[in-house]
């Protein structure tokens, strides 16, 4: 135990106290600022009894602590504390990718297939970069906590993805991203599927219609591929029967009784034909690829229009439906109808947008938007404008 006495003179003490809040004032200014002015107030009260007291000593070993003094010149302790790591989390099309969430230095590769959407985030603020080595990225998200872009190639290629912290301590990682091209051929389906969809509606007046749920039943498949199909109403009332070409395009479409006739002109027509077929599908389907295509499309004697569609496959990405979740090649589709001879459209037909979103592994469309821009501003407001077609369920055999 140490005994402190007083010295002969006061200014030693004095001195010591205001040195040592001098040194603090200027390493940390808000801080010793407070400190010096405690001291100096302090000490006048002790000037007259030099008598060394035990509050201005424990404030001041205090101070010292809060602001950060008292164990190494004023360095403020430890540099690298509050220091946080750099952890990514990775997904495929929505799923967590395994091995991820991870520390940044020991991020595992990722593989996907060549139009499926890539999510990373960061836990802290990062730069990014790429080497997409032949591949392409639709990118939706860049910011500094998030990337998200769909990546597609032609051809099996490994990406490098570069995220690197915008503060010090830097910590950067490099993820090889492996896209795997893929093409689809047609399915062939079997006797038995069937798929049942919801349709609603939107007319240009702005009424908004549910109409009545209907089944795609497959009746027969042929050696080449082609097939014959019944379109029921959902208590299975046959309301037309289809034919379809290897690919799944439609060849004809004849309307039985209980489902309106193709030409309101004359009530007898049921038969529609596309020639040579309605060819909405290309195969082999891979992200990526453009196609065009055009048919001559009647309904019975009289109706008779020219269809044109310029399509491409935009992505490969998760869809939900009431029927469940599944992996989809999405297909932007902009179809003309010209030289048509159907009153209702006034002589000038239409443009239609449309995103398809068909699941190469079912064989189907899982989900249909489409917009319908008129070619005359004359057309009955009662006409279709918007239409959306989704899977509700389905039985594959």
């Amino acid at each position: 135990m140490f005994l402190l006495k007083p010295f002969r003179k006061n200014v030693s003490i004095l001195n010591l106290a205001l040195s040592m809040t001098a040194a603090r004032k200027y390493t940390r200014m808000a801080c010793g600022e407070a400190i010096e002015l405690q001291h100096r107030r302090q000490f006048r009260k002790n000037t007259t009894t030099m008598k060394l007291k035990f509050i201005p000593i424990a404030f001041l070993g205090a101070a010292l602590v809060a602001c950060g003094g008292g164990g190494g010149g004023g360095g403020g302790g430890n540099s690298n504390a509050g220091t946080s790591n750099l952890t990514l989390t990775a997904k495929v099309n929505g799923v967590v990718v395994a091995g991820y969430p991870v520390l940044a230095a020991s991020a595992p590769a990722i593989t996907l297939t060549s139009g499926q959407e890539l999510e990373i985030t960061s836990s802290i603020p990062t730069v990014f970069g790429a080497n997409l080595n032949g591949a392409v990225a639709a990118v939706r998200t860049n910011t500094s906590s998030s990337y998200k872009a769909v990546l597609a190639s032609t051809n099996d290629t490994t990406a490098t993805l570069t995220f690197t912290t915008t503060s010090l301590p830097l910590q950067s990682a490099n993820i090889p991203v492996t896209v795997k091209a893929t093409s689809f051929a047609p399915v062939v389906p079997k006797v038995g599927d069937s798929f049942l969809y919801s349709t609603a509606v939107v007319q240009l007046n702005g009424t908004a219609t549910n109409l009545p749920n209907t089944r795609r039943r497959v009746d027969a498949v042929r050696a080449d591929g082609s097939s014959s199909e019944t379109l029921l109403s959902e208590s299975n009332v046959e309301l037309s029967k289809v034919e379809l070409d290897s690919q799944g395009n439609r060849i004809v479409d004849i309307a039985t009784a209980a489902n309106p006739p193709c030409n309101d002109r004359t009530p007898g027509d049921r038969d529609s034909r596309f020639d040579k077929s309605e060819k909405l599908l290309d195969f082999p389907l891979t992200v990526g690829k453009k196609f065009t295509s055009s048919w001559i499309a009647t309904c019975g004697t009289l109706d008779r229009e020219t269809q044109t569609i310029d399509a491409e496959v935009i992505g490969y990405e998760s869809v939900t439906t009431a029927a469940g979740v599944f992996n989809a090649l999405r297909i932007r589709e902009t179809t003309t109808v010209s030289n048509s001879t159907n009153s209702a459209y006034q002589g000038a037909g239409y443009t239609q947008q449309v995103d398809v979103w068909f699941d190469p592994v079912l064989g189907r469309n899982i989900r249909f938007s489409g917009v319908r821009t008129y070619g005359s501003p004359n057309v009955a407001k009662t006409l279709v404008q918007r239409t959306t077609i989704d899977l509700v369920s389905f039985v594959k055999n």
